[in-house]
């Protein structure tokens, strides 16, 4: 695969969904479902060690089921782990993978899985590959999940864009215009409009060399704007009631309106898109939801 970024989302998909991981799972409980016996050049081996290694073998195998669906392959090499030889798989995310044209007669096919081992300290060497699926020389497709992995990032790019829009709906958006009277073309409206304006936004106005014109309260306290000659009159009449403190108001100046956005209405589209998804899951393992 050519972006890292798939590779996350792959791996994704094939341990957190829960239909593919329920799909999985049913297949390697199919599989898997009875013991094999296990003998040492014919001979039986003690309970102990059988127990052991049944235990050890079915991780194995159940590995190589969700790689092959995965990759189209399973990749393992052998480690002794006290003196006894075992199978592993590479762990998920420790190796990329592509498919490749070859000349080389030994594997009787034009193409090979091609399996580079990122970490984990596996030599290139020690990897033995298996074919499940026959290789695909192809820029788009890198997996047989392919077509899930699309209709997922689908589902999560519409998941992701309603949780947006919840975000959004949750916090109040307003938008502010101004109504100026387009008849009113004359000097003093003008001027009275851009005063008023000024006045409220900085407390200052043509006339404020003269402190007659400054506003003041009843206590002959001076007030900065309009607006804080309005709050105090507000503070004034309902600061006193105790049922009334607290209460947030909030004054446009003149000749503004204040309009709120609407939320954002989605429809059905993530119900089908998912539905559609599930659906092509089980039809793609061949089991029935």
């Amino acid at each position: 695969m050519d972006q890292r970024g798939d590779y996350d989302i792959l791996y994704e998909l094939l341990c957190c969904d829960p239909d593919i991981v329920v799909c999985i799972n049913r297949i390697c409980n199919a599989c898997l479902h009875n013991s094999w016996e296990i003998s040492d050049n014919g001979r039986p081996i003690n309970d102990a060690l059988k127990q052991k290694l049944q235990k050890m073998y079915d991780v194995f195998m159940r590995d190589c089921v969700r790689m092959m669906y995965m990759c189209g392959f399973a990749a393992f090499y052998v480690r002794r782990v006290n003196k006894i030889p075992l199978p592993f798989c590479p762990v998920i995310g420790t190796f990329t993978w592509r498919s490749v044209v070859s000349e080389c007669k030994k594997t009787g096919s034009n193409a090979v899985y091609e399996v580079t081992l990122l970490k984990g300290g596996v030599q290139q060497r020690d990897l033995h590959i298996l074919n499940y699926y026959s290789p695909i020389i192809s820029p788009n497709v890198k997996t047989p999940m392919q077509a899930l992995l699309s209709q997922y990032k689908a589902v999560m790019e519409m998941h992701q864009t309603i949780r947006a829009s919840n975000k959004w709906n949750q916090e109040k958006h307003i938008v502010v215009t101004e109504n100026m009277d387009i008849k009113d073309q004359t000097t003093s409206g003008l001027q009275m409009l851009d005063d008023m304006r000024r006045y409220t936004l900085s407390g200052e106005h043509a006339l404020m060399g003269d402190k007659v014109v400054r506003l003041k309260n009843r206590y002959n306290r001076e007030l900065k704007n309009t607006n804080e000659a309005k709050m105090e009159w507000i503070h004034d009449q309902f600061g006193g009631d105790g049922s009334t403190q607290g209460i947030g108001t909030h004054i446009l100046p003149p000749n503004m309106n204040v309009v709120e956005l609407s939320n954002i209405v989605y429809g059905n589209e993530y119900e089908v898109l998912l539905q559609q998804y599930r659906e092509s899951v089980h039809t793609f393992f061949g089991l029935q939801n």
